[in-house]
């Protein structure tokens, strides 16, 4: 995991792609990516903190279609390609590094399911979101 954060902020800048990187295991794995410029918002090690940040992106890729709709652009790709658009967008990849632990937490379970298949499958149909985590690695 480490060295795909690593590969995706030598090859991007923080414009081009930010990260969200949630970890059970209070960031142990990850401390030394704290001051990368690409991470968003830190290493999220608390369930409710997590919860919040998956709904934010919920919303988020909301905006990322009407952003796509306005700028008559079928994904990100177009989008950042053309000329004129409104604004460029990032690519957005959540590590959640640990999923099934915090999976095995009820009240986390229930939470987070929905959502988390809600983002997939507006990620899949917009191609502007990728998700990566360590027990199942799905392109999204």
């Amino acid at each position: 995991m480490q060295n795909i954060i690593l590969a995706i902020a030598c090859t991007n800048t923080p414009a081009q792609s930010r990260i969200i990187l949630i970890d059970p295991k209070r960031g142990v794995d990850y401390f030394a990516f704290e001051g990368l410029p690409h991470l968003d918002g830190g290493v999220i090690d608390d369930q409710t903190a997590a919860i919040a940040k998956l709904n934010d992106l919920v919303t988020e890729m909301d905006r990322r279609y009407a952003v796509l709709r306005e700028n008559k652009a079928g994904d990100i790709y177009k989008l950042n390609a053309k000329l004129g658009a409104s604004e460029r967008l990032p690519f957005l990849w959540v590590i959640h590094d640990e999923f099934a632990e915090w999976m095995m937490t009820d009240h986390y379970r229930d939470t987070v399911t929905n959502t988390v298949s809600r983002l997939g499958i507006m990620a899949r149909a917009a191609e502007s979101f990728y998700s990566l985590q360590r027990s199942v690695r799905t392109r999204m």
